[in-house]
């Protein structure tokens, strides 16, 4: 039962990471739609590539504590009571 709760959560905020990133990833194609030169253009993009390299790594650091939190929550009931 826990699993399944923990499993469950660990795709809600991956879906929910997921549409944060092409949310924020759409805004930037339009900003890299305006730029007016190519110092711009290699700003926005510069932005946008730090941008999702910094998400990628927060990602991954949520899913580790809910995969971590579901793994313990798991085996508590497995282990002995003191």
């Amino acid at each position: 039962m826990m699993m399944g709760l923990g499993m469950q959560s660990m795709q809600r905020a991956w879906l929910e990471m997921l549409d944060h990133t092409i949310e924020h990833a759409t805004h930037k194609l339009h900003e890299l739609l305006r730029c007016k030169n190519m110092t711009e253009l290699a700003e926005v993009q510069r932005d946008l590539c730090v941008d999702l390299v910094n998400q990628a790594l927060e990602s991954n650091s949520r899913l580790l504590e809910l995969a971590a939190r579901t793994a313990q929550d798991a085996v508590r009931p497995l282990q002995p009571h003191h």
